[in-house]
């Protein structure tokens, strides 16, 4: 299964919390759904298979387990799908990700699921996934438009569906700030945007794989189940767990990360269903909430009550200050008073708003970086370095400081080096930054609104430039937010000045950006600096000599 993105990757096969819409499932081993061949249009609960005489789709009997998920029937699409037929559709209200399951109907050949639009009849592709005919296969395709109707068909002959599901994400773009410069001379463009972000502590759903007392991984938490056998198999395929002991004897445990610990906003679902009798004031059917196992039933943290029997119900609950749930890391639930319960699923989120710094690079890769404010982690593909002028050799010294994972720390400006993209974006944390540049570093933040370069009495303001080299920078000039500069007092202004690095995990320097000087520029024995300056008495640095690099330490 690809990942596209936290919350998106951790939903699969879980019910969603607070979502503005609810998610969706075609489970086609669903007794809802039968098997018989279809020739004509028929929809069930939303979805719609769009099939003729000459274009017939079958949902037949057929065993297939994906993602740890047991399956009994496909669909069987029996040829390439068009807008008449062999292709089924259902309706999104924005967006969204699309989990599917499906093989090849071929023993021999993978095939390719499409999921498009319609546009002037015809469709309009915005995904694909590859159906293996080796193995079962999966994946979760993104769909970022607004309210449409969805297709989803085989490419090429057919291709066999057992799953569809859709989660809708609950991302939401708050503020969009573009800064660009005015000057190419100068560094480059900088976009902040901020937004509400759903971190998810743990998720789970109890599934046909689900056994006693096992340890299942749970989001970014763990889950242990200390009930009993689990049985009774619902209509949507999954089972739910029973708690028919009183506490301690059997409960669910809920267990968040290590050093994780629930705070006051954090929102916490549970579903489940009871099965035998009808609530009342004084039969109470549902869960209780418990801080560890060294509790009664009368000290329970939370109770949660079934309003109807043998029907599927979520309990969202939201974590407040001094309500017990503060600073737990685990939750144990038990039943209510005696009354046997299903546990069926469980997702902990946290709300909150981070900021996103997308700073453009240089063709080879090359930003600059600061914020005032913001501590932000470097992303994957990304060094950090500091820099310093080196007079010996009229070059600027970058020596690494961070690379991906680590917290770049606020009012700090540093140099990025990125692989393979246009774009570097950071993402600010609450965590404390565990980089920190050294006195020596020489860069200067631009700030968070951009630096207006004005004439200085102790040097020239020099910028990152698409080339590579930092370029002196008119004065009046506006630079970006959140990039960086470095001032040097040279001889000449007018000229560019190339950046070496300096890798403090490696036993040599190597060049970074240096247009290197040529063979004709040199000759025995003498050496020039990257510049290809001649260098009469050469001390510790990187020299350019008959063509070649050399290192004096």
């Amino acid at each position: 299964m690809k990942k596209l993105f936290t919350l998106i990757a951790l939903a699969a096969l879980t019910l969603a919390a607070n979502a503005a819409e609810a998610n969706l499932e075609w489970n086609f081993s669903d007794d809802a759904w039968q098997s018989l061949t279809y020739t004509a249009d028929t929809t069930h609960n939303g979805l719609t298979i769009h099939a003729s005489s000459d274009k017939s789709v079958v949902i037949e009997s057929n065993s297939k387990t994906f993602d740890n998920v047991s399956y009994s029937k496909r669909l069987k699409f029996g040829g390439t799908g068009s807008t008449s037929g062999r292709t089924v559709s259902f309706e999104v209200t924005g967006p969204c990700a699309i989990y599917v399951a499906a093989v090849s109907s071929s023993s021999s050949d993978d095939r390719t699921l499409n999921a498009s639009t319609l546009s002037d009849g015809s469709f309009s592709i915005f995904g694909t996934m590859t159906a293996s005919c080796s193995e079962a296969s999966s994946d979760t395709l993104c769909y970022t438009g607004d309210g449409e109707t969805i297709y989803l068909y085989s490419a090429s002959s057919g291709l066999n569906l057992y799953d569809i599901q859709v989660f809708y994400t609950s991302s939401e773009s708050i503020d969009d700030d573009t800064v660009t410069d005015d000057d190419d001379t100068g560094d480059t463009d900088s976009n902040v945007s901020s937004g509400t972000v759903n971190d998810t502590l743990l998720v789970y759903t109890v599934s046909s794989s689900t056994e006693k007392q096992t340890t299942l991984a749970a989001g970014a938490g763990t889950i242990y189940l200390y009930t009993g056998t689990v049985e009774d198999k619902l209509a949507t395929g999954y089972y739910g767990a029973k708690l028919d002991g009183n506490f301690p004897d059997k409960y669910v445990l809920l267990s968040l990360a290590n050093d994780v610990t629930l705070q006051a906003g954090d929102v916490i679902t549970l579903a489940g269903y009871e099965t035998v009798g009808t609530p009342s004031d004084t039969k109470i059917i549902g869960f209780n909430f418990y801080s560890s196992t060294n509790k009664s039933s009368n000290d329970s943290l939370l109770q949660v009550k079934f309003a109807a029997k043998s029907t599927v119900e979520e309990f969202t609950y939201t974590v407040t200050e001094n309500d017990g749930f503060e600073g737990l890391g685990s939750l144990y639930i038990g039943r209510c008073y005696g009354q046997s319960s299903y546990f069926y699923s469980a997702l902990i989120i946290r709300k909150s708003t981070a900021t996103t710094i997308t700073r453009t690079t240089t063709n080879s890769g090359w930003a600059t970086y600061s914020n005032s404010s913001l501590n932000v982690v470097i992303p994957d593909d990304v060094v950090a370095y500091e820099a310093a002028y080196d007079n010996e050799n009229s070059v600027v010294q970058l020596t690494k400081v961070g690379k991906a994972g680590d917290i770049l720390p606020s009012g700090t400006a540093f140099i990025l080096k990125g692989e393979g993209s246009s774009t570097i974006e950071l993402t600010s944390t609450d965590s404390d930054a565990t980089v920190t540049a050294s006195a020596a570093n020489e860069l200067v933040a631009t700030g968070d609104d951009g630096y207006k370069v004005e004439e200085l009495s102790n040097g020239t303001v020099y910028g990152l430039a698409s080339d590579d080299l930092l370029h002196p920078v008119t004065v009046g000039t506006t630079m970006p937010a959140n990039g960086a500069y470095i001032v040097l007092s040279l001889n000449s202004s007018s000229s560019a000045v190339t950046m070496t690095i300096t890798d403090p995990d490696a036993d040599t320097e190597t060049t970074g950006i240096s247009n290197a000087v040529t063979q004709s520029t040199v000759s025995d024995g003498v050496f020039y600096n990257l510049h290809g300056m001649r260098v009469s008495n050469p001390t510790k640095g990187l020299y350019i000599v008959n063509g070649k690099k050399v290192i004096i330490k």
